[in-house]
């Protein structure tokens, strides 16, 4: 059977618990890999970014926090055993920006927040879970 490149289980698991792994790492590199692309935009202040915050009396030097803190959460997403540390910060996150763009009426520009809190919260579950069912299973022997 064909590993993970991003996690090797140090317990045999079943075929369930491997489709959990699998799905897992995708969302994570998929979630974290968005949110790099979002911080990057933040720090550069690229068109979109100027155009969605123009309104706003949010100084630049926020934008370029708020960015920073997105490629912190990306990282931590990515990495395996900060996982969980980099979903909290992205489900931060992403329920401040679903407090300003609701405040601000912008209602059709809250879904992508949404959906990224809903994929933060996915993987927290998921990775709960898998933690949890793997605490029990049989460790590997070694070779």
């Amino acid at each position: 059977m064909k590993q993970s490149l991003l996690f090797q289980p140090a317990v045999r698991v079943g075929a369930t618990d491997r489709i959990r792994f699998e799905a897992n790492n995708l969302l994570c590199v998929a979630l974290g890999s968005a949110f790099l692309g979002t911080g990057i935009a933040k720090i550069a202040a690229t068109g979109f970014v100027i155009d969605t915050f123009a309104g706003s009396n949010l100084a630049p030097a926020v934008l370029i926090v708020i960015g920073l803190i997105e490629l912190a959460a990306a990282v931590l997403t990515i990495i395996p055993t900060t996982r969980l540390l980099g979903t909290g910060l992205i489900s931060t996150i992403m329920l401040g920006a679903i407090g300003y763009h609701s405040v601000r009426g912008e209602f059709l520009l809250m879904a992508i927040p949404v959906a990224a809190l809903l994929a933060s919260l996915t993987v927290s579950f998921l990775e709960l879970t898998l933690r949890r069912s793997t605490a029990a299973a049989v460790p590997v022997p070694a070779n």
